[in-house]
């Protein structure tokens, strides 16, 4: 079928605008009918054929249970009528060994799952101990590789120390070199003094001689021993003679002063040496007591801080073990208390755990009602436990809180739900569960506190310490279930149930 669009367009052309959309819409209706029947004939051929498949299912369930009825009417017209006694006796002789069998393996599967949920909650702990000696281990290694660390930095202060000792005998070596120079300086110089004074008396002893010669020499002159000519003669001699050992005299002191001089430059210049030798040895012994008083304070705070640690974790340990005896101690008595009252329940001698499996009366799938039976269970358990847990005052001081923890099975709307998935699709099952679970924990607690007939000691006592928790099906035992993606009843159940616990402070 196919539209005319050029005639519709001169139909408008012609002024025929609204006969022209009246003949469209007819078309459209017309076509939109067609679709809605052939889709109403597609849904009522799939609906009679699902109907002729149910009947044909339902017709086979009963051609089943008819044979099965007759073979029931068979066998027991034959055990009637035509089986022998001894027939009859085998056959009661089997079934009997059969239910026997059964019941013996139902018991050993409940041994067994008994074992393995002590068995899982016996590896929890040691998972808890390893974790803690782990850490305790990881800390030593820390505190080792902080020795280690401070062992390093000890190690180059003493090689730091030892270089200063070095400086230090150095520069006294260096003192005792410089002393012994000016000494040695202070000595000659003393030396030249005493050349230059006796010098100088030999020059004023020389002076003297030649102005003596020379009086006598004038007085002879006067006297007319001597003729002035040989007197004036003789003067200018021993005035020649007399200058000269003057002037050797006067070059000698001049060599010793300028002698003098440069000793007393090198002994300025080894007093500065002795003095700078000095000062760096203050120096390096100032250095090396810092060093030794950092040293010192190091080490007192290493080993201050060691022995923090090694107290602390001490503590730690000492108390984490003091909790868990504590534990087990009062774990042991909650099933001591159980045993004599005759309650059976499952506690975890480890842990102290009570799981309220409530056998076959258990919650109805998708209810959180308590059963008759139940509340039978619960009216005995609560106050043996509320009694187990605060009659000793020291231990009624170690507790922190008392859970109520809910569990469902990994099912929903009768199907199997994987524990471990992510899938956007499982969320309601996720929610439902959740709820549920919590729903179950809540009608526990309020069974135990918001029930008039139920009355027991110490009551406000755990009411004041008690949470309400759901997990779903979120735990490690739900998580292992139903390995093969379906949901066997044997499986299943075993994740549902509701754990009441204690925690001590830590």
């Amino acid at each position: 079928m196919s539209f005319n669009y050029d005639k519709i367009k001169d139909n408008q052309s012609d002024g025929n605008q609204w006969a022209s959309y009246s003949d469209l819409f007819m078309v459209l209706s017309f076509v939109f009918l067609l679709l809605y029947v052939s889709t109403s004939l597609r849904n009522g051929t799939s609906n009679i054929q699902n109907h002729v498949e149910y009947q044909q299912l339902a017709q086979e369930n009963d051609d089943l249970k008819a044979q099965l009825r007759t073979y029931n009417a068979l066998k027991s017209n034959y055990q009637k009528e035509g089986a022998s006694s001894k027939e009859l006796k085998d056959y009661k002789q089997l079934m009997s060994h059969l239910d026997l069998l059964q019941e013996q393996a139902s018991s050993e599967k409940q041994e067994l799952e008994l074992k393995a949920q002590e068995n899982a909650k016996k590896e929890k702990t040691l998972n808890q101990y390893q974790k803690l000696i782990k850490n305790i281990v990881d800390s030593n290694m820390v505190a080792r590789a902080r020795i280690k660390k401070r062992d390093t930095i000890i190690q180059d202060k003493n090689i730091v120390i030892k270089s200063k000792n070095k400086l230090i005998k150095e520069n006294k070596e260096t003192i005792n070199v410089s002393k012994a120079k000016i000494k040695t300086l202070n000595t000659t110089i003393m030396q030249k003094k005493v050349l230059i004074t006796k010098n100088q008396d030999k020059l004023k002893e020389i002076k003297q001689n030649l102005s003596q010669k020379v009086e006598s020499l004038n007085q002879q002159y006067q006297e007319q021993k001597v003729t002035r000519l040989a007197a004036q003669k003789e003067i200018r001699r021993l005035q020649r003679d007399s200058q000269k050992e003057i002037s050797t005299l006067e070059n000698q002191n001049k060599l010793v002063g300028k002698q003098l001089d440069k000793m007393k430059v090198r002994m300025v210049v080894a007093s500065e040496k002795v003095a700078t030798a000095k000062s760096e040895i203050d120096k390096i012994k100032e250095d090396k007591q810092k060093l030794a008083q950092k040293f010192q304070e190091s080490k007192k705070e290493s080993e201050q801080k060691m022995d923090s640690l090694t107290k602390e974790y001490k503590k730690s340990l000492s108390k984490a073990q003091a909790n868990e005896k504590a534990r087990q101690k009062l774990a042991r008595k909650i099933q001591k208390s159980f045993k004599k009252a005759g309650v059976k329940l499952d506690v975890n001698k480890a842990t102290g755990d009570v799981v309220l499996t409530f056998g076959k009366e258990y919650f109805s799938t998708g209810r959180h009602n308590l059963k008759k039976n139940m509340k039978k269970i619960l009216k005995k358990f609560i106050p043996i436990y509320a009694k187990s847990l605060f009659k000793d005052k020291g231990i009624r001081k170690k507790i922190s809180s008392v859970e109520i923890i809910g569990f469902a099975s990994p099912t929903y709307n009768g199907k199997y739900i994987d524990p471990t998935s992510l899938d956007p699709k499982d969320r309601a099952a996720i929610n439902y569960n959740l709820d549920l679970s919590y729903k179950r924990a809540k009608s526990i607690f309020n069974y135990m506190f918001h029930n008039d007939s139920l009355k027991y000691s110490y009551q406000k006592t755990l009411l004041s310490k008690v949470k309400v928790t759901g997990k779903s099906y979120f735990s490690e035992k739900a998580r292992n279930v139903a390995s093969d993606k379906s949901c066997a009843t044997k499986n299943c159940k075993e994740s549902q149930r509701v754990i009441i616990k204690f925690n001590l402070k830590r």
